[in-house]
């Protein structure tokens, strides 16, 4: 009778980093003779700030991100909110200071940061897990996680797009807050607070929705901990830190820079047209399609198909509560909200995942705050890390029969390959404009 292995996938943990780190690098690779496409001309290729090299690094933090392209006041409020995320197209700057136009490089960057995203995601979830003395294969479990979230194709927006090294470098730097903040003690050392509050600050200053990490990294320490003071040592130098980048985007975009969708529709995807005049959806028509959007975010987790990189009006037509997907979409999320509820009540890690994946999604919704587009693909990057670890736990739950020997390693493969070739066919689209275009425009 064959022996149960110690652990899932029979590879040790130096050999599960070398292929965390290096696979989302193979299955990018194809990106490398890529063209700037989409929202690059914004950030960069028609940007007059970023073409200043390091000279435009003071405009890009004194305005909002889209000022350096559109070059008149107001014009950049054109999304609902206005974006101060200033990391990112800084990153640009010096890019064409060193290299001029030179999207081999941006594209390389970007390949080269995913994959230590991947990496890092790897040794928090491992780091994480740690804290659960009773959970088996815990490498395992953050193995499978990373290696899923790797080759995830909804990820192509953010991986293969030059622009999207905003999402990434996102959630690096609050990633590298978490892994910090699961190294918190019974009481956190200065060092740490610094290292925390100024991580979560890069990220807020990569991209907005790092603000959820001021509720994902407090609810992960209360899985483990055993007293009310170790939550706080993890969110107090979180909420300085957010509250610091508040002050200056506020100083920068002022008190008025967010709420009010705004009266277009290439920019406010709930408006329709009566009478030849642009009118707001009514309420039930808004919550309806809403909802429908949101079960389509746990559609594209599941069955990342088909990618499109353009959902804006009407793409998605108005919905209704006579929609069945509507219903669906709704039941779900009422299931993830009493799976939080009740599973972070009894500290279980499917309930933090739930948590986790309501939180970092909540802010692209249009609930709290209109976003200016129905969904997109790149809103999901931060979200599936939950699902990425939610993923990795059901290997856990195969049948003890089913661990043993090359099963898992097989099913796991499986899975990895039809993502991986997934991922590299959808990269062949985002190699220009007329290659994305044309093939998006058919679905």
């Amino acid at each position: 009778m064959a022996k149960a292995s110690k652990n899932l996938f029979s590879l040790s943990r130096p050999w599960m980093l070398w292929l965390v780190t290096f696979f989302p690098v193979l299955i990018y690779l194809n990106t490398l003779g890529h063209d700037y496409v989409l929202d690059d001309a914004i950030v960069i290729t028609q940007n007059t700030f970023t073409k200043k090299g390091i000279a435009g690094w003071s405009d890009h933090l004194t305005h909002d991100s889209f000022y350096g392209f559109f070059n008149v006041e107001g014009k950049e409020r054109l999304v609902s909110g206005g974006r101060y995320r200033p990391i990112s197209p800084m990153l640009f700057s010096l890019q064409w200071q060193i290299f001029g136009a030179n999207p081999f490089i941006g594209h390389l960057v970007n390949i080269l940061l995913y994959a230590f995203c991947c990496r890092l995601l790897f040794l928090t979830f491992s780091r994480f897990l740690n804290h659960f003395p009773k959970l088996k294969f815990k490498d395992d479990v953050s193995f499978a996680g990373a290696m899923l979230f790797a080759a995830h194709p909804v990820h192509t927006e953010a991986a293969a797009n030059i622009k999207g090294a905003d999402e990434i470098l996102a959630l690096i730097f609050c990633l590298g807050a978490w892994y910090i903040a699961l190294g918190i003690k019974n009481e956190i050392s200065l060092k740490q607070a610094l290292l925390v509050g100024l991580l979560i600050f890069l990220g807020l200053m990569s991209k907005e929705n790092a603000i959820t990490f001021k509720g994902v990294i407090p609810l992960s320490v209360y899985l483990y901990s055993k007293t009310p003071k170790r939550i706080l040592h993890a969110l107090w130098p979180i909420a300085v830190a957010t509250a610091i980048y508040l002050l200056i985007r506020i100083s920068i975009l002022g008190f008025g820079s967010g709420g009010e969708a705004p009266r277009e529709l290439m920019n406010n995807p709930f408006l329709k047209i009566e009478n030849a005049f642009y009118t707001d959806f009514h309420p039930v028509e808004k919550t309806a399609t809403i909802t429908h959007n949101l079960g389509l975010y746990l559609k594209l987790l599941a069955i990342p198909y088909p990618l499109i990189h353009d959902y804006y009006p009407r793409h998605i037509p108005i919905k209704s509560f006579a929609d069945p997907s509507v219903w669906a979409s709704l039941l779900f999320h009422l299931f993830l909200i009493l799976l939080a509820i009740i599973g972070m009540k009894r500290k279980s890690l499917w309930g933090f995942c739930a948590a986790f994946y309501l939180i970092t999604i909540s802010i692209f919704s249009n609930i709290p705050f209109p976003i200016g587009t129905n969904l997109s693909e790149r809103f999901l990057f931060m979200p599936s890390v939950c699902f990425s670890l939610a993923c990795g736990l059901a290997f856990t739950y195969l049948p003890e029969r089913s661990r043993r020997g090359k099963f898992p390693l097989i099913l796991l493969s499986a899975i990895l390959v039809l993502y991986g070739l997934k991922t590299i066919d959808r990269n062949m689209d985002w190699k220009s404009n007329y290659s994305l275009f044309t093939n998006d425009v058919k679905l």
